[in-house]
């Protein structure tokens, strides 16, 4: 799509950097009964991959980090927007299942607040998932796919940050290619 001069992205990959604070997420307690909680370093970081096409989404495991405290996430979603289903696969000690779902339904509430995340102009947005669990996201209108990392979608335009209190986790895009991906990869 081009529009006014502005070119906009349906179709690339995303690489969001997760980040998981080991020190909110164990409480004192936890760390006096185990050193090695007490030994862990104050985040935990990873890296995913989102691969888009459309209404299409592929999110994977993206490179490896040497550091990492907790064990890979190896688990992957797929997601057809048009269809509103996501395919989960994931791994349950040394099991994979795979089960189909609908896709997540937040209530967004929007916000002025605005921030640069990997090159793109990004505007917050509030969800509410479960009735219960607080969502903050970041969107661009500039990737004007409806999806985000874990699944997380619903907002006019690619989320390209995220963060969930409750799981003390914050997902952030440190790179966006153009890159034409075709929907049969996915």
């Amino acid at each position: 799509y081009k529009s006014y001069g502005q070119d906009f992205i349906t179709r690339g990959t995303i690489e969001y950097e997760v980040k998981i604070n080991n020190k909110k997420r164990y409480t004192d307690e936890d760390r006096r009964r185990s050193a090695w909680i007490n030994n862990l370093p104050e985040y935990d970081v990873s890296y995913r991959e989102l691969k888009f096409s459309n209404n299409h989404f592929l999110y994977t495991p993206g490179k490896p980090t040497p550091n990492m405290t907790s064990s890979r996430n190896e688990n992957s979603i797929y997601t057809d927007l048009d269809q509103k289903t996501t395919v989960v696969r994931k791994s349950l000690f040394t099991e994979w299942y795979s089960y189909n779902d609908s896709v997540l339904n937040l209530k967004w509430r929007f916000d002025n607040e605005t921030r640069k995340i990997a090159g793109f102009e990004c505007r917050k947005a509030v969800g509410i998932l479960d009735d219960s669990i607080a969502v903050f996201a970041f969107y661009t209108d500039e990737l004007m796919i409806s999806g985000g990392p874990e699944g997380i979608n619903g907002l006019p335009g690619m989320i390209l940050g995220v963060g969930v209190p409750r799981l003390h986790t914050t997902w952030f895009a440190t790179k966006v290619t153009d890159t034409p991906v075709a929907v049969n990869t996915l």
